[in-house]
């Protein structure tokens, strides 16, 4: 029986297998090992306990952000209802260690990476098209509101700009979108 959180629809693209995605994500991290960074505020994960990894969660129609410090963010998606749940992977040593969970559940959304730790989630699927924003800080294990976007959408991209704005483009909301849409970070989204 389809879950009743997930799209009408599932896209028919091929999507690549987990060992090709883990692999291409490894390849964009910045750091080959695990930053001192990565270990040095008490309220991540990491800090608490490095020998604490735990199992990657079974998920689809999730996003993922490389962070700063050779960390990939993998964010919501589908299993057994839709997830608000967080995990860490270090790609160089392929262990995985819990974060903070969003605080909406999502699927098909987009997240960003911002640099300095911080991630930006936008939009997605959750009993509807979302327009909700939101920000994880790796500094503090944390999410933070930030502003909505102009349409609500699930299953689009989005790119950070060299302004610090980001172009949200494509997904759907009851039909295929086709406007673009400039998305500025609000104030707690700066700093």
């Amino acid at each position: 029986m389809k879950d009743p959180a997930e799209p009408p629809f599932e896209p028919t693209t091929l999507r690549p297998s987990r060992r090709a995605l883990l692999s291409a994500l490894a390849a964009l991290t910045a750091a080959p090992t695990l930053s001192s960074e990565a270990w040095s505020s008490p309220h991540t994960p990491l800090h608490r306990d490095p020998e604490a990894a735990v199992a990657p969660l079974p998920r689809r129609m999730h996003a993922a952000a490389a962070l700063h410090n050779g960390l990939i963010l993998m964010t919501g998606g589908v299993y057994e209802g839709t997830l608000a749940d967080t995990q860490l992977f270090h790609a160089a040593t392929g262990r995985w260690y819990p974060a903070a969970p969003m605080n909406t559940p999502r699927a098909q959304h987009a997240a960003v990476a911002l640099g300095g730790g911080r991630v930006l989630v936008l939009g997605g699927f959750y009993q509807g098209a979302l327009a909700d924003a939101e920000i994880y800080s790796h500094a503090t294990d944390s999410w933070s509101p930030a502003a909505p976007m102009q349409i609500p959408r699930y299953d689009h991209t989005a790119v950070l700009l060299g302004d610090g704005s980001v172009l949200i483009y494509g997904g759907a909301n009851q039909g295929v979108l086709d406007a673009p849409e400039l998305y500025t970070l609000s104030h707690n989204g700066r700093d």
